[in-house]
């Protein structure tokens, strides 16, 4: 199977951040990122527009690959503020070379709009610590022959509303052989061992949540009990099931649910039949049998 790599560049541009009802004045800030899906092999690079190279609260900064526009503030409702903030983000994607097509159009895309605000100038000192107070995530549908072309106005919730006009462009420049290394996802092993989205190790796990799931208490031997003793009901040939599940006492052929007795040898054929009539339904029990047995349970009892 061959690989290609495959180059998407995504062009966005904040324009103006309108004011519909903000609770509280202040300083407000927002930040684009690109999610691409973990299991396709890629790296991703974030550039700014036109950026100079000085860093200050009146122009915009790139941290890990995420744009921060610069800090503005808002004092009066519907106000307006024009930002004016073109990013670029470069995909560079490894992908099967017999479906280049099929895969770019199922990558899932996503960019991601964060908002930002302090009250406080002395935070400013310090950008990445402001906190997050609303988040917004557009899922784009790239297309390798069309690319992605689109103008919308991205609204944030209701307790923080406020609109910002977005433009994106997205278009696949480079199809070629691989020319760079790229961090593929571990494929771990059957326990899940090496995948970092796995959840905790799984190594310490007991057999009982291997076998049944994560999910799974282990019952209390009352619990237990009770449970083999319904299945037990419901089917005598699950009984092997039944001690998988919970500890109980193991009962032994021919008990019938109870203690067994000691029967003497020349009554046990009549006490057999008797048995089975009563618990089988076949006919009422014959008065000869029933004295008998009231002999036996007197002897046996005393």
């Amino acid at each position: 199977m061959s690989e290609v790599q495959g180059t998407v560049e995504f062009s966005v541009e904040l324009h103006k951040f309108h004011n519909v009802d903000l609770f509280q004045r202040g300083y407000y800030q927002i930040r684009a990122g690109l999610k691409i899906p973990s299991r396709i092999p890629h790296r991703l690079f974030a550039t700014i527009a036109g950026q100079t190279g000085d860093s200050s609260l009146c122009s915009a900064c790139i941290h890990e690959n995420n744009v921060y526009s610069r800090i503005f503030q808002i004092l009066y409702r519907n106000e307006e503020i024009v930002l004016n903030e073109s990013m670029n983000f470069k995909v560079h994607l490894l992908l099967d070379g017999e479906r280049v097509e099929d895969a770019l159009n199922e990558a899932d895309f996503q960019l991601k709009l964060d908002l930002h605000f302090t009250d406080s100038e002395q935070q400013l000192r310090d950008v990445p610590a402001i906190p997050l107070i609303s988040s917004r995530t557009l899922c784009l549908h790239f297309h390798p022959r069309r690319g992605l072309h689109h103008h919308v106005p991205v609204m944030f919730d209701y307790f923080h509303l406020s609109v910002v006009s977005v433009t994106v462009h997205a278009s696949l420049v480079a199809l070629h052989q691989p020319l760079i290394s790229f961090a593929r996802p571990g494929k771990g092993s059957w326990l899940g061992k090496g995948n970092p989205e796995a959840g905790p190790d799984q190594s310490s796990m007991s057999l009982e949540n291997l076998v049944f799931g994560a999910g799974y208490c282990k019952p209390t031997s009352s619990e237990g009990e009770q449970r083999c003793q319904q299945q037990h009901s419901q089917d005598p040939s699950s009984e092997s099931q039944a001690f998988a599940i919970g500890k109980c006492p193991r009962q032994q052929p021919g008990d019938w649910g109870m203690r067994k007795k000691r029967v003497p040898l020349f009554i046990q054929p009549l006490w057999l039949v008797l048995w089975k009539q009563i618990f089988k339904g076949q006919q009422k029990p014959t008065p000869l049998l029933t004295a008998i047995a009231s002999v036996v349970m007197t002897q046996e009892t005393a």
